[in-house]
């Protein structure tokens, strides 16, 4: 098929543009960094874009002649860029309304929009007992209030342009995805990768602290690259227009991430903590809808998609220190 992938030099989107690839798809990837780090990431990449999507010229030119969009460009990250970073977020809601559009008037056969668990209520993960969060727990609203309300308002512009247009959408709302290739460092990096680069600076320097935000108790329910991408795969070929969760149904605290890594790097490290943004107490995925209407479950433990992780982090601080 004729695929376009938005935000394909993001973590996600580039992996996402890899399997595409392979399996034989005619991709083409739109982003806005620059063409040399497109490159680094896909050297074998064809058809790659340099564009801006926040205009509806941009987005008209992307969509042209293709069947299927993967929309996964976003500003986006970790609590440390989201919370001071809303007002760049809350500008996705501009480009996903001309991708939308877009795709409407170009007669795209289907639109995948990658929306985030940071569309449910806040107010409902605050338990040490981390919630178990269904599809239809986000009325009444009260998402996180910049990246999430976001993402809630694109979840409803694509129902209301397949109510409305016939637009074929699929929307999944993507746990806390990680592995190699992501973010590590900057603030967008996710807990994972954030500790991972922690834990190899301190093995590095010969010390055995790490700082950590809040006390570890904290839980997400995290889910490793390529199983995500099999549930986006899964997602957009399934015959199910509504959103439907993307995660394992199992959750980590940072707690146990940081001990899983040291572990791996063989370094004892003690947490500190120090003040930063903690986001919710815990949530996991209640995995129901994936399961039924896409035959999906996740095949790759925390603690083995960290060991890929921490390889990939440690050669990468390895290199930046010298």
């Amino acid at each position: 098929m004729k695929v376009l992938v938005s935000g394909g030099a993001g973590f996600i989107a580039g992996h996402l543009v890899k399997r595409l690839l392979d399996e034989g798809h005619q991709v083409r990837a739109v982003d806005k960094r620059p063409f040399a780090e497109w490159k680094q990431i896909h050297p074998d990449a064809e058809n790659w874009q340099h564009a801006d999507l926040l205009t509806m010229e941009a987005c008209m030119d992307a969509v042209l002649d293709q069947e299927r969009v993967y929309h996964l460009a976003a500003e986006s990250g970790g609590m440390g860029y989201i919370t001071t970073h809303r007002a760049d977020c809350m500008m996705n809601v501009v480009m996903d309304g001309n991708m939308l559009a877009a795709s409407r008037d170009a007669g795209v056969e289907r639109f995948y929009f990658a929306s985030s668990a940071c569309v449910y209520p806040i107010s409902r993960q605050q338990s040490h007992v981390p919630a178990v969060i269904a599809e239809d727990w986000v009325w009444p609203a009260d998402p996180e209030p910049g990246y999430g309300l976001s993402k809630l308002h694109t979840e409803q512009m694509c129902l209301f342009f397949a109510e409305d247009y016939g637009l074929n959408v699929r929307i999944g709302r993507h746990q806390s995805i990680f592995g190699e290739r992501g973010w590590y460092d900057g603030g967008r990096e996710k807990a994972p990768t954030a500790i991972c680069r922690k834990v190899a600076k301190a093995k590095l320097r010969g010390e055995h602290h790490i700082e950590v935000w809040g006390d570890g108790s904290q839980a997400r329910d995290f889910v490793y690259i390529s199983d995500a991408i099999d549930a986006i795969t899964g997602i957009m070929g399934s015959s199910y227009g509504q959103p439907v969760n993307l995660g394992t149904g199992t959750t980590t605290t940072v707690a146990e991430l940081v001990d899983i890594t040291a572990e791996i790097a063989g370094w004892e490290v003690e947490r500190r903590q120090v003040p930063g943004p903690l986001g919710v107490q815990g949530r996991s995925a209640d995995t129901t809808l994936v399961a039924a209407h896409v035959a999906w479950k996740s095949q790759v433990s925390v603690r083995e998609g960290l060991e890929r992780t921490y390889a990939d982090v440690y050669d990468r601080v390895k290199a930046e220190l010298g």
